[in-house]
Parts: structure tokens; C-alpha cells; sequence
């Protein structure tokens, strides 16, 4: 917020560029720095679907370790596991498609329409999700957040007269203002390790929760005992 929003990055002396005095041009969003411009989302992100292999062949799934995303599953943060996996043979055999990791998920349609979520690992995602591949030098941190910040305006340009819905072309032509990239690169640089840490962090609750979700049973059950610990030596 405070340098996208506020402008208020470091300028070349690092000091807040606004309030320091800073060029500010007029623009049809209102001013903003001088360098910075009016363009569509899709200039620096490219966008791709995900497809479901047919249910009625089992192999495309039974073994599968393919990762495979629903939109059910956009969870705004990081998706480090999925209900289900695909094979091999599923991915060659459907329109999914097999997706880097950080790359950025976005639901189209239904109940979940406008969720997001970023991929941990490479997996593959149905096709009510559009996948955001964005450009080396905005990179997924400045981007997400972006997105994140526009929810608002595209969520306003959804449609459909049973539900809302979006589509790829809605979002690449969304307008944006789009900064330096070097201003985008060098935001993602000073906060890669916060994002390292939330994945990290979500990956330990996913792992303590099945650890929890397997354990409570079978002590409810009696099927496990706790050893008592003595503290008092």
C-alpha cells in the first residue's frame, strides 16, 4: 500500500517518493508518478485454464501424483496440498495443464468466484480457475498483491445471469497502472523471505492438522495412550 498505493517508494535519495516532492503526472485514474502508466493486466502477466480429465477412466486419477486444483480449494494463501491427484496419462489425455510453482490461481465461476491462491509446487487445476503466469520482472508477490488490491474493479466487471462469472479476457484486459518494473522487482526482492515464511508456515499447519486429524481418533478410542511424564525431578 505504501508504495503502490500511496506512492510512497523510495526514491533515488530513499526517501518517501510523495511526500518528498515527488513528479506526479495526471492520468485517467487520478495523478501518479511520473514513469508509471495506464495499461491492461495482461501486460505483465500471462494467463492460462486447467481442464478435468474424464471421470469415466479411472486411470486418469487411481496412483496419480500429479497435484489437481478445484476452485473449491482457492484458499487466498498458499495451496500446498489437493483433494485429489491426477496421473500422467490424465494430463495428456485432458486440457489440464501443468502448472509452475508461485504461479498465481484465480476462480472464475461459482459459489468461489474471486477467490485466490498461489501454487507451492507444480500442479495442474480444473477449468474454472484462470492461472496467472506473471512476467520475471513483476514477479508473483507484486502481482498477487495487485490482484488482491483489484479485487473490487474485476469483481465489478463479472457476469452471467445464473451466477457471476469472469474469464480469461476480462482479466487481461483489466486496466491497471503499472509501475517500473525494476520498482516491482525490487519489492519482490526486500519481501521474498516474508513469502518463503508464510508458505513455510502454511505447509507446518497443513502437516500438524493431518498429524491431529489422524492421532484424536485412535485416542478417543483408546487405541493410543499418552505415557505420563513426571516434571517434578
Amino acid at each position: 500500500k505504501r508504495w503502490f498505493i500511496d506512492f510512497n517508494f523510495p526514491d533515488e535519495n530513499g526517501n518517501p517518493y510523495k511526500d518528498s516532492g515527488g513528479k506526479m503526472i495526471p492520468s485517467e485514474l487520478g495523478e501518479i508518478p511520473e514513469g508509471w502508466r495506464i495499461g491492461k493486466l495482461g501486460e505483465i502477466s500471462n494467463t492460462t485454464s486447467g481442464g478435468t480429465p474424464s471421470r469415466k477412466e479411472p486411470s486418469y486419477y487411481n496412483g496419480g501424483t500429479i497435484p489437481w486444483v478445484k476452485s473449491k480449494e482457492l484458499c487466498n494463501g498458499y495451496i500446498c496440498s489437493t483433494e485429489e491427484t491426477i496421473t500422467l496419462n490424465g494430463l495428456k489425455k485432458s486440457s489440464a495443464k501443468l502448472l509452475p510453482e508461485n504461479t498465481i490461481l484465480l476462480a472464475m465461476y461459482g459459489a468461489t468466484v474471486g477467490q485466490l491462491a498461489i501454487l507451492s509446487k507444480e500442479s495442474t487445476c480444473n477449468q474454472a480457475i484462470c492461472a496467472f503466469l506473471p512476467q520475471q520482472e513483476y514477479g508473483t508477490p507484486y502481482t498477487y498483491l495487485l490482484l488482491q488490491n483489484q479485487r473490487r474493479n474485476w469483481m465489478e466487471l463479472a457476469s452471467g445471469s445464473a451466477q457471476q462469472n469472469l474469464s480469461q479476457v476480462t482479466m487481461r484486459n483489466l486496466s491497471i497502472l503499472i509501475p517500473p518494473s525494476s520498482l516491482a522487482k525490487e519489492f519482490c526482492s526486500l519481501t521474498e523471505q516474508l513469502w518463503e515464511k508464510i508458505k513455510t508456515n502454511t505447509q507446518q499447519i497443513q502437516t500438524l492438522t493431518s498429524l491431529r486429524d489422524t492421532l484424536l481418533p485412535k485416542l478417543m478410542k483408546g487405541e493410543i495412550r499418552i505415557k505420563e511424564v513426571d516434571f517434578s525431578n
